[in-house]
């Protein structure tokens, strides 16, 4: 398989900080290669010289004259002024009328209907959505995604899986999101000091990356003990002091020298695949009801986000709240928190109720504070659990170094301002646990932890997250809002999507019957219209035949998207192919429509 890019032998650092050393990595024709690893260790920087906007400090980037490649950064850089279409047609390289059609389908896909709207005025959601799909129509040989879940709500992701699963293109992204890696990703490679040479990589899907890495590290930890135990012979012969005349000994004290350094590096890297250490903890409370809501009601202006909502929260439940961006999750979140009052019904919580609200917007946090002073008031010590603890060791448990601890909080990043949140969090003891986003900017291996420390609360947690892979694990019951006064009790992801599928549905029926009055009231469109006898007839026609054109692409991207058929090689790359032939249909379709539609306005 052919290298449409690589980096061979490449070193990156700022300053005194290495990101890392001596990497070497190729992206293969017809691959979607997934990037992981901490925050930190420098996957942004490494898909920047992928993309070739990144020096090197040694080493070289390989890539054709040829090969195009387009990189979609995770801060957008649309003008102010711009519209979404003055946005998508400055990145549209084919002009075609046919290309034409594949775009305005590919940003009808993406949900967009107002293309005149100003891209600033758009949530970051879709701003993320509008930079994709810029990026794929600049038809690049390699498309480069940079953090390309962020901001996305559960519909946009399943958006973005279908498109990047529908699509031959070559794909590099750099994501935390573990559902997103499990579903789309065909080899993913973790950037970690705890692996020789900086890279540990695996062909397959995220669980298949998870089986690869637990062997190495069962390797790494077997080969510490076999070193350790051999190089405790040797220190042991060592200490015997032999006469160094013997050529026989001069060789063993060197052998013992190199198997030192050999231990020590083992050693570094496996204590180098350290996560933060988390662990909540509960009042112990004796309660049968913690929270108890009984037909809330809110509403802003005409959006009715909910009504008659019912909700009892018992210890053990982990609830997941469920809808799109603007649907009231957070909103919901405050009222249970009562920090923000209902429209209407009543809520009841239980007397002395211990609460804790994470807020996503991080605004309990002082920017201009010291790392010290936000981790504990007296930036000395805290008391964890009836001992007490200096800042230093608080502050290493959640992966920070005595250097950080005076530094102001604006300058810390995303996920390290969430890990500080985190840590004030477990010197409380709760009943409940309020989480608002607790996901956003963490790095796969504090996720994992976080994962399972709420396990492991005995207390009740609510939970928002666009980490499904988390909420599919944590939660025990999903509540699913749609914004527009619906709120359903869900048992899983897939019973919503159902959900979702079953209102789309609805949506589809009664625009057909809208289509359908509307192809009535242009029946006979007249010759003077600008179309003759035969254009006429094609014109009454193109909707219905767009239409079914539709339904066949929307049923092999669902077909495809199955797990038995996107792990299936050969049957994958059969539906990608009958997928292609029915989206180049559809696209011609919308060309013509477009032309038809140019005569009749005209």
């Amino acid at each position: 398989m052919a290298a449409v890019i690589s980096v061979e032998g490449v070193s990156k650092s700022f300053g005194t900080r290495v990101l890392f050393e001596n990497v070497s990595l190729a992206v293969q024709s017809g691959e979607r290669l997934a990037i992981i690893g901490p925050n930190g260790s420098g996957k942004s920087t490494l898909l920047s010289i992928l993309a070739g906007t990144e020096e090197t400090d040694e080493g070289r980037r390989v890539c054709t004259r040829q090969t195009t490649v387009s990189c979609v950064a995770q801060k957008d850089v649309a003008l102010s002024d711009e519209t979404v279409e003055q946005c998508w047609r400055k990145h549209q390289v084919d002009t075609s009328a046919a290309a034409e059609g594949q775009a305005l389908r590919l940003l009808a896909e993406a949900g967009f209907t107002d293309h005149q709207q100003l891209v600033e005025k758009l949530s970051g959601g879709w701003r993320k959505r509008l930079a994709i799909c810029c990026g794929i129509l600049s038809q690049p040989d390699a498309l480069l995604l940079d953090e390309p879940t962020n901001h996305l709500d559960v519909e946009g992701l399943i958006w973005l899986e279908n498109l990047l699963l529908a699509r031959k293109q070559d794909c590099v992204f750099v994501s935390h999101d573990r559902w997103f890696l499990d579903a789309v990703a065909t080899r993913i490679v973790e950037i970690n000091p705890a692996y020789p040479g900086g890279l540990f990589q695996a062909s397959g899907n995220y669980a298949e990356f998870l089986e690869r890495r637990a062997d190495f590290f069962a390797g790494q930890h077997k080969q510490e003990e076999h070193l350790a135990n051999k190089y405790r012979r040797e220190a042991e012969w060592l200490r015997r002091r032999p006469k160094a005349r013997a050529t026989k000994a001069v060789s063993r004290i060197k052998d013992a020298d190199k198997l030192k350094n050999e231990l020590s590096a083992v050693k570094q890297r496996n204590s180098s695949h350290r996560t933060v250490e988390l662990s909540f903890a509960a009042s112990g409370r004796q309660a049968n009801v913690f929270i108890e809501a009984e037909g809330l009601a809110k509403s802003f202006g005409d959006n009715h986000l909910f009504s008659a909502l019912e909700l009892s929260i018992a210890p053990g439940d982990r609830i997941g709240f469920l809808g799109g961006n603007g649907s009231g999750k957070t909103t919901l979140l405050h009222i249970l928190a009562g920090s923000q009052s209902a429209d209407a019904g009543t809520m009841k919580q239980a007397n002395e109720l211990r609460s804790f609200m994470f807020d996503q917007q991080r605004e309990s946090l002082d920017q201009n504070q010291s790392l010290r002073h936000a981790l504990t008031e007296n930036g000395k010590t805290v008391n964890f659990r009836g001992q007490t603890v200096y800042v230093t060791a608080w502050a290493k448990r959640f992966l920070f170094n005595a250097e950080q601890l005076d530094r102001p909080m604006h300058s810390f990043s995303g996920g390290e301002q969430a890990r500080v949140l985190i840590a004030r969090l477990m010197l409380q003891e709760n009943d409940v646990l309020l989480l608002d986003e607790p996901t956003n900017d963490l790095d796969i291996p504090s996720l994992e932890v976080l994962e399972e420390s709420l396990l492991e609360f005995p207390g009740a947690i609510l939970l928002i997250s666009h980490d499904r892979y988390l909420m599919d694990k944590v939660c025990t019951g999903f509540l699913a809002l749609n914004g527009k006064g619906r709120a359903d009790r869900v048992a899983d992801y897939g019973q919503w999507q159902a959900c979702l599928e079953k209102d789309k549905t609805a949506s589809a029926v009664e625009a057909a019957v809208v289509s359908t009055a509307t192809t009535a009231s242009v029946q006979a469109v007249p010759e003077s219209a600008g179309l003759n006898w035969d254009e006429q007839k094609e014109y009454r026609g193109i909707e219905k035949k767009i239409q079914t054109a539709e339904t066949k692409v929307e049923s092999i991207q669902e077909e495809l998207a199955l797990p038995e058929n996107y792990t299936n090689a050969e049957r994958c790359a059969e539906l990608t192919t009958t997928l292609a032939a029915a989206q180049e249909n559809l696209d011609s379709l919308y060309a013509r429509w477009e032309e038809l539609e140019t005569k009749v306005g005209g």
